[in-house]
């Protein structure tokens, strides 16, 4: 496992900074986990590119823990400074194909994810080991995020051969201050606002703002959207099954001051996918209760670093990330 602190002056120094702790970390090459760029241009990235398949267009290959994995995850670097959107596209898939002319346009690629970012100074955690990755950066006051790679599976690797997510804050480029109800991290896809008990409120959703920020594959090789809101393809706890307790609303803080942390966990009743899937590796629901955005909570003498969703400050709206 490594990590990465530290700060981007703009977004195409975070991008190389991403390509460069990823297959060049030395913790990540010692253990042999480190990440291979296997389609697109060689680095440093530039904004200055144009069209489908020039400039930062590239496909990363996870090797799982112990070298036996491929694990494929495209990206790009979005500059557009004409509307003001800067930001990293992404998208997971199960292998390259060396003619194509797009990150997202290889085998059984992932709709594709953005995570919006900035053309100034901006800190950043990164999080990596053979499995997986993940991406936190702070813009001004606002908390973007992205976790690609693989998750933690209640199966064997039979039963379940390539459990990928692809996520990014929505499905569309937007600017980093955008505060619509879908432009929300992995774990709570599809913004759901709680009013204090155990109703949920949908807060105008239109068709658009139900596509979720998180994609599956499900052990058939199929993408499948997570989304809080339909309650079928869901994170738990942001999410609660039908009649269950509001465990998120009612959540305060332990005696003695300290955080229960919880396993950010997949749950699907849908018709297509069916059961408690699994748990993000490393990724945990904490209350916002006596608790701010970077925040350092100790558990197991691990640091997790607490992590807002996007703008939003609520008791409901935290998570943590395990730094290690």
């Amino acid at each position: 496992m490594a990590v990465e602190i530290g700060t981007a002056t703009d977004h195409v120094d975070l991008y190389n900074k991403l390509y460069q702790f990823l297959t060049g970390n030395a913790e990540l090459v010692a253990a042999g986990q480190n990440w291979q760029r296997v389609w697109g241009n060689a680095p440093p990235y530039a904004a200055d590119f144009a069209g489908a398949g020039q400039g930062s267009d590239i496909v990363l290959k996870g090797p799982g823990l112990a070298g036996l994995d491929e694990i494929y995850v495209g990206m790009r670097l979005e500059h557009d400074p004409a509307v003001d959107y800067f930001g990293i596209w992404f998208a997971g898939a199960q292998g390259i194909v060396p003619s194509a002319t797009s990150f997202s346009a290889h085998v059984n690629s992932a709709p594709r994810m953005h995570m919006p970012v900035f053309d100034q100074t901006s800190p950043y955690w990164f999080v990596a080991n053979g499995r997986r990755f993940v991406v936190v950066v702070k813009v001004s006051t606002t908390f973007v995020a992205s976790y690609q790679g693989f998750f933690l599976p209640y199966a064997t690797p039979s039963e379940y051969p390539y459990p990928m997510i692809s996520s990014g804050c929505s499905r569309t480029a937007r600017r980093w201050s955008d505060e619509a109800p879908s432009h929300t991290h992995f774990c709570m896809p599809g913004y759901i606002h709680r009013d204090g008990s155990t109703t949920y409120t949908y807060e105008n959703y239109t068709t658009a703002s139900y596509n979720g920020t998180v994609q599956v594959m499900s052990p058939s090789g199929e993408w499948v959207m997570f989304n809080n809101v339909n309650n079928e393809y869901r994170v738990f706890p942001w999410a609660q099954p039908a009649g269950g307790v509001d465990f998120v609303g009612n959540q305060r803080s332990l005696f003695g001051g300290g955080h229960m942390l919880y396993p950010a966990t997949l749950l699907s009743t849908g018709s297509r996918l069916r059961g408690t899937l699994g748990v993000f590796e490393g990724v945990y629901h904490v209350s916002g209760f006596g608790n701010a955005a970077e925040n350092i909570l100790t558990l197991g003498g691990v640091d997790h670093l607490v992590v807002q969703n996007m703008f939003r400050t609520g008791f409901t709206d935290y998570w943590a990330l395990a730094l290690q």
